[in-house]
């Protein structure tokens, strides 16, 4: 980087890292096809936000195929559109990330982006340089997507409210976000026709194929039919649906909560070990599950040691070594508030936890992309 871009190099790589959280975050909160071939996250084909409105482009999305249902690839962790808008209606939280704090994670990230972009660009021998200009451009695209997908996901959540509803300012505020998503997506890629191709191709079918200007007639298409969308009102639900509308056009806070981990010297099978423990919280409740293909997780006690709630884990069986299985384990803090319910997924333990012989932590790289560190334990 030094020795292309010289006095820039320091601020094209502070772009580049935000630039670059964008798509691995949207893969991980929104995943409407499991298709690595048919979904092409770099040149995605649109999903519809109204059913019917607009071709689905995937086999695979969870019915009925709309915006609002598709599936995080962690749903642990994320909550799906459908999922928060219910939870917003009912005044309560899973603890899960919201699509609210992955749009505002969207947009701080192409905020800091192009604040980088900008200073490396002034930075720079010449802004003209092939190889300046070529890192330049795939920044900005990045930061497109994440405009785009920032917008869309606020569209996303108001139409579920509108739907749910039939309140008018929610099907307005949704008509803006979603306008505003267009603008931003027709702009980065009327830039990119400049630059790229037309037909950037890596099979036959039209998902594998095209340029995101391509993209634009689908785009159009579901939002003149979110444009003329019509849900009965439902009067019952005013002061519920004003509440979620402010919260889906806002900016979310999450509290913190300090944590520790004091792992244990060892573990036997039958018997319980703490894994780790949150400060004073009303409520805490625990959720672990196996890494595996098909295995559900299980919800299991937390117990209150003193003024701490302890995770625990017991392992009822000594299984073989052949079959253990990795595990994750989360907590869910749920604060006493007076105006409204709220729940907090912490899952953050940073030393070495010993669950059982030969157990250890395992960190992902680089803690989590949304401020909190998501390790899983290792058996």
């Amino acid at each position: 980087m030094r020795t292309t871009f010289g006095p820039a190099s320091g601020s094209l790589e502070t772009a580049l890292s935000h630039a670059s959280r964008v798509l691995p975050m949207l893969t991980t909160a929104h995943q409407p096809s499991a298709s690595n071939r048919g979904y092409w996250v770099e040149v995605p084909a649109n999903m519809p936000i109204v059913e019917g409105g607009a071709p689905v482009p995937y086999s695979d999305t969870t019915l009925p195929k709309r915006f609002g249902t598709v599936s995080p690839l962690d749903p642990a962790m994320f909550a799906s559109i459908e999922e928060h808008a219910a939870e917003l209606l009912k005044d309560q939280r899973s603890g899960k990330y919201s699509p609210i704090e992955v749009a505002q994670f969207f947009e701080d990230s192409v905020t800091a982006t192009a604040r980088a972009l900008e200073t490396a660009a002034n930075e720079a021998p010449s802004r003209k340089d092939a190889a300046f200009r070529r890192v330049e451009e795939d920044i900005r695209i990045q930061i497109g997507l994440g405009e785009f997908y920032a917008a869309k996901f606020r569209a996303g959540l108001l139409f579920e409210i509108y739907r749910r509803t039939g309140h008018r300012k929610a099907h307005e505020e949704a008509v803006q976000a979603y306008r505003k998503a267009r603008a931003v997506w027709a702009a980065m890629a009327e830039r990119a026709r400049g630059v790229y191709v037309p037909d950037i191709t890596y099979g036959e079918t039209p998902v594998r194929r095209g340029h995101w200007i391509d993209r634009l007639p689908a785009i159009d298409q579901d939002l003149a039919a979110l444009e003329t969308a019509h849900f009965d009102i439902k009067a019952e639900l005013e002061d519920q649906a004003l509440r979620a509308i402010l919260q889906a056009t806002g900016r979310p806070t999450r509290p913190s909560f300090k944590c520790t981990h004091n792992p244990p010297r060892g573990f036997q099978a039958r018997q319980s070990g703490s894994a780790g423990a949150c400060g004073s919280p009303a409520r805490a409740l625990g959720r672990y599950a196996a890494l595996s293909p098909g295995q559900p997780g299980r919800t299991l006690a937390v117990g209150r040691d003193g003024t701490r709630r302890a995770v625990v884990l017991k392992r009822r069986s000594q299984a073989p070594t052949r079959n253990r299985r990795s595990l994750t384990v989360l907590l869910r803090i749920a604060p006493r508030y007076r105006c409204r319910p709220a729940s907090w997924i912490r899952r953050g333990l940073r030393e070495p936890a010993i669950l059982c012989p030969g157990a250890r932590l395992a960190l992902h790289p680089n803690s989590s992309v949304i401020g909190l560190p998501l390790p899983s334990f290792v058996t």
